[in-house]
């Protein structure tokens, strides 16, 4: 009789760098970084969440609203889709607002290649924050006639 080895797989989630699946947690001073190494979510000591771009300098592009919280806590991503900020006896000091009752598709946050944080449920996105880019082209004359006009420019803020 011949034995042939079995093989048994173990399937285990991995925790992608730049995510965090339903039910996970990341502990103050933990952090996410975006696939592009370009972007990093912290969760701060000081008890507030904040998305940094990394180069060419880094730069503070979000930060969660409000006051911080000394002491232990963590950024919590709920079962029911709630990205939640929790000091350490639980109490929700920050959340997205995005709790949905009975939700059966999991959530989970994924720090974007360009610096947007985002909350999903399947590939339906419930929130969103973190860096923002807007780029509004106007030809050569266009734009040296709207920084000329005086009227123009109390309506246009012109970034060089």
């Amino acid at each position: 009789m011949r034995c042939l080895p079995l093989l048994l797989l173990i399937a285990v989630p991995l925790l992608a760098a730049d995510s965090l699946p339903s039910g996970a947690r990341l502990a103050k001073g933990e952090s996410l970084t975006s696939r592009n190494n370009a972007y990093r979510m912290d969760v701060r000591d000081d008890g507030k969440l904040a998305v940094y771009r990394l180069a060419p300098a880094e730069a503070l592009v979000w930060e969660s609203p409000g006051d911080g919280f000394p002491g232990a806590g963590a950024l919590e991503m709920r079962a029911d889709n709630d990205l939640v900020l929790a000091d350490a006896e639980g109490a929700t000091r920050w959340h997205s607002a995005t709790a949905e009752t009975g939700a059966r598709i999991p959530g989970h946050l994924v720090l974007q290649d360009d610096g947007e944080l985002c909350v999903f449920s399947g590939p339906r996105r419930l929130w969103a924050a973190g860096a923002v880019a807007v780029r509004i082209v106007l030809p050569l004359g266009e734009l040296r006639k709207a920084i000329q006009d005086e009227e123009a420019r109390r309506d246009w803020c012109v970034i060089l």
